[in-house]
């Protein structure tokens, strides 16, 4: 796979405030010169610039009623390197891992709720409208905002405060990623 055509180049999808994550799709776009094997993939694309910044794709769907293991990567760059996988085992019921691209585990996500690297659960995604979750930590405070479009597309918003933790970010992408399935009834 050679990766990802850019209009411009552009930071790493984690280094930005905005993540805009495109509906699942099995059709190449015009602006990805190469696409990962048969299957559902969904583009990563900056909010103020449209610029492909990566892809998730479906390695290892779940089997009949979710019981089966399941692994989604997270793709970016011009050479498609990995950033993160999410993933669940058999009948994990809801539990994902989210692992860095060395295969070191990041944190979790549990239902609605981010767990960190040791299992506790520090985050919780809260619908706030019809459209709208917010992710907010113990105390209340917003880590970042979900804003879901009726075609299956969402909006990513970190908080202007969160920091560059790449690991934070990673299961704050990781829970949007898999918000919009669940919302879905998937």
């Amino acid at each position: 796979m050679r990766g990802i055509v850019r209009r411009k180049w552009s930071k790493s999808m984690l280094e930005l405030q905005a993540l805009r994550l495109m509906p699942w799709t099995s059709v190449r776009p015009v602006d990805v010169a190469a696409w990962p094997a048969p299957g559902r993939v969904r583009l990563v694309r900056a909010q103020e610039t449209d610029a492909v910044l990566g892809f998730v794709h479906a390695v290892r769907e779940p089997a009949w009623l979710g019981c089966g293991p399941g692994r989604l990567e997270v793709c970016e760059t011009l050479d498609a390197s990995l950033l993160m996988s999410i993933e669940h085992g058999w009948f994990a019921f809801g539990h994902w891992q989210v692992m860095d691209a060395e295969r070191c585990r990041v944190g979790g996500i549990v239902g609605r709720h981010l767990l960190d690297e040791q299992g506790g659960r520090f985050a919780t995604l809260l619908q706030e409208g019809a459209a709208v979750s917010a992710i907010r930590d113990r105390l209340g405070k917003v880590l970042a905002r979900l804003e879901t479009a009726a075609d299956g597309g969402a909006l990513l918003r970190f908080a202007e405060d969160l920091g560059t933790n790449p690991f934070l970010r990673m299961l704050l992408l990781a829970a949007c990623i898999l918000s919009p399935t669940r919302a879905q009834g998937r």
